[in-house]
């Protein structure tokens, strides 16, 4: 259940919802419109953490081309490097309403994305986040302490979305279209429509799970308290 507290936001900076053409959210959801400054920012910019074989960067260009789809301009790349199973990963998309001519990674992201809770204890996953960044993270529920304060968490349990739509095995669950239908809540900057033809796109080989589970996980995110 969504809480008060991002209700005292709704309504604020209509100006850059018109601009951005965001989706509307659920009554009373945060989005990325409410949470950036009209005028201030000309993208949002977005980073996401994982590991590798989770699908991150997949999950970059899913939420990349959904919001091509919807007329924005965006840059979507990872982290240059060798992935290997396992290790850390980044990537990073913007997402603007002009060209974008900046092309350096994302320092100072408005959103961050954690598709393995026990990042959350890295410093590298808060650099250059502030009080205002907002965060979305993948959680099978337990006492998660993070070691910085945020006012915008919120949290999905991907891990289950993923187990219940046979996504990757019991070991190893393949949460990054789950993360895509949780980010489009979040964030409002994409719809579902848009959503599902980028799964169709990067995930040929089972769409009709895929966006079954990004659309489950869409109705169970929720403020993180």
């Amino acid at each position: 259940m969504v809480n008060e507290g991002p209700c005292r936001y709704k309504g604020r900076s209509r100006q850059f919802r018109e601009e951005f053409g965001v989706a509307t959210a659920a009554s009373c959801f945060l989005t990325v419109a409410d949470e950036i400054g009209t005028g201030r920012d000309t993208s949002v910019d977005v980073r996401w953490h994982g590991r590798g074989g989770q699908g991150v960067v997949v999950l970059s260009q899913i939420a990349g081309y959904a919001a091509f789809l919807a007329g924005k301009e965006v840059q979507v790349f990872p982290e240059f490097g060798v992935e290997r199973r396992g290790a850390p990963l980044r990537a990073f998309l913007r997402v603007a309403s002009q060209p974008i001519r900046i092309r350096s990674a994302v320092e100072r992201p408005h959103v961050i994305i954690v598709l393995d809770p026990m990042l959350l204890a890295q410093e590298e996953t808060w650099s250059g986040t502030d009080e205002k960044t907002v965060v979305l993270f993948n959680t099978r529920g337990g006492k998660w302490t993070l070691p910085k304060k945020r006012d915008r968490v919120f949290a999905v349990d991907a891990t289950a979305v993923a187990l219940r739509n046979r996504l990757g095995t019991a070991t190893t669950p393949i949460v990054n279209t789950a993360m895509a239908g949780a980010f489009a809540r979040v964030t409002g900057l994409i719809t579902m429509e848009h959503l599902a033809r980028a799964i169709e796109k990067y995930s040929p080989s089972r769409p009709d799970d895929n966006v079954k589970a990004a659309r489950e996980a869409f109705e169970e995110t929720a403020p993180w308290e």
